[in-house]
C-alpha cells in the first residue's frame, strides 16, 4: 500500500505539466502498481521460505513453564559466538530456563526503574543531560 501511496505525490506534481511530467507519473504509477500486485502473488510463498530460512515459525508462540514466548525473539540477550535461530530448541530452552532462574540478576530492580506517565517528561530530561542510568518503564496505569 505504501508503495502505491507514494505515487498520489507524483501525480499531483504533474498536474498542469508538460507532457513528460504526466508520462513520467503515469510510468511511476504504473510500476509501482505492478510491483505490489506481483509481490502479493508470491507473498504466501515468501513468508513459507522466510520461516524455513529461519528455522521456525516467527508467528508461533511456545508455552514454557506457564510463560508464552516467542522464542524467535531473544530480546536482550547475546548468544556471542552462536547463531540463535539455528541453535538446538531444547538448548535454547536451557538457556532461557537459565536466564530466568540461576542467572536471574538480584539487583534487577536497581537497573531498572518504573515510572508514571506524569514523571516521563523529568526523567526525558534525566536522559539528555546523561544523567538518567538504567532502564525507565512507563506504567500507563501508575
Amino acid at each position: 500500500g505504501e508503495n502505491i501511496g507514494t505515487t498520489i505525490t507524483a501525480y499531483l506534481a504533474s498536474l498542469g505539466a508538460c507532457s513528460n511530467a504526466k508520462r513520467a507519473s503515469y510510468a511511476h504509477m504504473l510500476i509501482n502498481v505492478v510491483g505490489v500486485l506481483w509481490i502479493t502473488a508470491i507473498f504466501a510463498f515468501y513468508i513459507k521460505v522466510v520461516a524455513w530460512f529461519v528455522g521456525t515459525d516467527p508467528g508461533t508462540a511456545v508455552v514454557i513453564d506457564g510463560k508464552t514466548t516467542y522464542p524467535f525473539i531473544l530480546r536482550g540477550v547475546n548468544l556471542l559466538g552462536v547463531d540463535s535461530q539455528n541453535y538446538p530448541m531444547d538448548k535454547r530452552v536451557a538457556i532461557w530456563n537459565k536466564i530466568a532462574d540461576e542467572w536471574k540478576l538480584d539487583n534487577f530492580e536497581l537497573l531498572c526503574s518504573e515510572i508514571s506517565l506524569e514523571q516521563l517528561s523529568e526523567n526525558i530530561d534525566l536522559i539528555l543531560e546523561g544523567k538518567q542510568k538504567g532502564r525507565v518503564l512507563v506504567n500507563l496505569w501508575k
